[in-house]
């Protein structure tokens, strides 16, 4: 009646049938004849498509990421119950609300251009609808970390943003503990090594890699046999590393010829790595280069031998001396005596 065009959806109920969806769009034109404005009508029925559209925002609704659509002007229209948990907004305080109030105020200005960039170039500053880690604003002020991605679509001469969010507070603390873990562990003063049933290598510690003098990406996926040698890999390492896999406690020593130190002498303990099924999945290796301590305890082994040869001789330097004494004390005897034949007393 205002002369512009317009678009309406109602729902007809039926008596014995189901009630159906139409769309009616009404256009004003004049009348050529009488220039009065006359309306012409058009509908359709939109059962089918209103059924999936339920279908598809019950879906929306039930999904475990936080999904937030926007307009063109950056107004949100849509604002699931996920997004709900996540944010701590309820959606009728979000919707038709600038998307810029879930974002810290730092950040608003550089998000607001990444989203107009993505809806003019299809792309943002970081990969290609991917917006990744950004940081949200709950309602009681709280930042938290949000891994996030955006996608655009057209409803008519309009343009629309589907936003996703996956809260990550909980990965990132789990980061932050793996990542102190691989201080301590990169730390440790001894060869640290994470081993597969193959015998290839699939994780290693620094201590590890400085041994070998191999850049860590070019260690893993190596096998142990081409690390310390095939032929003294099976004739050494192997009996032992198989019997860890079987699921038993592996300790021994050996000596290990290095690039970058020579031959040393290690200290091995093979641990099997075992799945929540108790399933062993692979070794870990922990082995101490004890060469210094070794090379002592042979000096501290020799000394000791030494010492039980030197105190052999003197026990039988002694028992010698005992007999001789016995032997001379008899022959001055004899001399004293004066064996008659000269002969004798030669002998004597």
């Amino acid at each position: 009646l205002q002369g512009q065009a317009q678009t309406l959806q109602c729902e007809n109920p039926g008596l014995k049938r189901p009630s159906r969806w139409m769309e009616i769009y009404a256009v004003p034109f004049p009348n050529p004849l009488t220039q009065e404005t006359q309306h012409l009508a058009v509908s359709h029925h939109i059962t089918e498509r209103k059924g999936l559209e339920a279908q598809l925002n019950g879906i929306i609704h039930s999904a475990i990421d936080g999904i937030v659509i926007m307009n063109d002007h950056h107004e949100v229209i849509l604002f699931n119950a996920s997004a709900e948990k996540m944010f701590e907004y309820s959606a009728e305080e979000v919707l038709g609300k600038s998307l810029s109030m879930l974002i810290p105020e730092r950040y608003r200005e550089s998000h607001t251009n990444d989203v107009n960039r993505f809806g003019e170039f299809g792309e943002t500053r970081r990969a290609r609808g991917m917006m990744g880690c950004v940081v949200g604003l709950r309602a009681n002020g709280e930042e938290f970390p949000l891994d996030a991605s955006i996608s655009c679509f057209e409803q008519g001469a309009r343009l629309f943003y589907t936003a996703v969010f996956r809260d990550i507070t909980e990965r990132k603390k789990s980061e932050e503990i793996l990542r102190r873990f691989e201080q301590i562990v990169s730390s440790s003063r001894s060869m640290l090594a994470l081993i597969d049933p193959d015998y290839r290598y699939l994780a290693v510690n620094q201590q590890y890699v400085e041994m070998f003098d191999i850049p860590h990406e070019h260690f893993l996926g190596r096998t142990m046999g081409e690390m310390v040698g095939q032929e003294h890999f099976e004739r050494v390492s192997q009996p032992h590393v198989d019997r860890c896999l079987a699921g038993e406690l592996v300790t021994f020593k050996t000596w290990v010829t290095f690039p970058s130190g020579g031959q040393r002498y290690l200290d091995v303990q093979l641990s099997p790595y075992k799945d929540e099924q108790q399933t062993v999945q692979g070794i870990v290796v922990e082995a101490r280069d004890i060469t210094d301590i070794h090379q002592l305890e042979e000096q501290v082994r020799r000394s000791q031998k030494l010492e039980a040869i030197g105190t052999l001789s003197a026990g039988i330097a002694h028992d010698f001396n005992n007999i001789l004494t016995a032997i001379l004390g008899f022959g001055e005897l004899a001399a004293i005596k004066k064996i008659g034949r000269a002969s004798c007393r030669e002998r004597v």
